[in-house]
């Protein structure tokens, strides 16, 4: 069996075990009542709130792309508005469809490392660095949302609270240290640098690390904006789920918006580790627990809602097949799968 055949059948055991992962953890909240989809009625009875949390989930991937398109120009690749847009909205159909073996990053690397081969390892490198400045600005909202809302944490019983103390803590620690390393990579960069050991260096991750110090580690304001661009998406695209929660359940959702901030951020990092195809059933799961440890009412309110916002999700990322048809030709599909183009 050849190297490549070898490889693709690892893949497609593995998203085979996600699938399975994602289906039993989502089984076993329906089967213990803290997962339910008749909730989720409101969604079709109230298209014209549907629709508009549908649009702002849209403008805020725009503005998403455009972020990533920031960072790749900085490259001296020229890109136009409309192609990140593009390619952003192709990554999105392929997280859809081909769940578990290919990632919306994934697809926008082998993209422009195709247009730009000479700037392979470098355009992988701006795609990682979005992604990195994407989460630990999603850690720092967390953070913010607990240090606002810590007081009425302190009011639950033991075992919550000890959980969502630790947790909120740990966001703190997560926020603080995020903005040390803004202040602290532009002033430390070249001595960064030169800690990356030669062999590991030599390695894809290591040339990435090396490129990220190297091209964005002096660039100290261009840091700064991308990071507070993407916490100012994190915090709208949180208050577009607190309207659906209003929408779904109504005034029975009586939870601050800084504490559903915190609980939803806790969720939403849950979901971005890669074990579950589109973070499904480790979300619901996560989600679950969060708000159940902030005794927020009914049980099934964490789950169900993020089984929400991922049915709206989807439609949003399954529209992205309108944009693969304008270069479908451009990209085989056995380039985007195998991630050939980044080798």
């Amino acid at each position: 069996m050849s190297e490549k055949n070898s490889r693709g059948s690892a893949l497609n055991w593995t998203s085979l075990f996600k699938w399975a992962l994602a289906v039993g953890l989502v089984t076993y909240l329906i089967r213990s009542d803290r997962l339910s989809f008749s909730e989720l009625g409101p969604l079709f009875s109230s298209p014209e709130w549907t629709l508009l949390i549908l649009v702002g989930v849209y403008a805020l991937l725009a503005v998403g792309f455009w972020r990533w398109r920031i960072l790749v120009q900085r490259l001296g690749v020229q890109m136009s508005f409309f192609d990140a847009m593009r390619l952003g909205m192709v990554g999105a159909f392929f997280s859809a469809v081909l769940p578990g073996t290919v990632s919306g990053d994934v697809v926008k690397a082998v993209y422009v490392a195709r247009r730009y081969p000479s700037r392979r390892t470098l355009t992988v490198s701006s795609v990682l660095l979005d992604r990195g400045l994407g989460l630990v600005a999603l850690i720092g909202v967390g953070g913010v949302g607990y240090l606002l809302g810590r007081e009425r944490i302190e009011a639950l019983a033991d075992g919550p609270r000890l959980l969502m103390t630790t947790l909120g803590h740990l966001l703190v620690w997560g926020l603080a240290a995020s903005l040390a390393g803004l202040v602290l990579v532009p002033l430390l960069h070249e001595k960064l640098r030169a800690l990356v050991p030669p062999r590991f260096r030599a390695m894809r991750l290591g040339r990435i690390l090396d490129d990220v110090l190297r091209i964005y580690g002096s660039q100290a304001a261009m840091l700064w904006f991308v990071y507070g661009l993407s916490f100012v998406i994190h915090v709208a695209n949180l208050g577009l789920m607190y309207g659906m929660a209003q929408l779904l359940f109504g005034h029975a959702v009586e939870l601050p918006f800084s504490l559903f901030v915190m609980a939803a951020s806790m969720g939403l990092c849950a979901m971005s580790l890669p074990i579950a195809p589109m973070g499904l059933g480790v979300g619901q799961l996560a989600f679950a627990s969060m708000f159940q440890a902030l005794a927020v009412s009914p049980p099934s309110f964490g789950a169900t809602l993020i089984t929400g916002f991922q049915a709206l999700s989807l439609i949003v990322n399954l529209s992205g097949g309108l944009f693969y048809l304008t270069y479908r030709h451009e990209v085989p599909l056995s380039d985007v799968e195998g991630g050939d183009s980044l080798a």
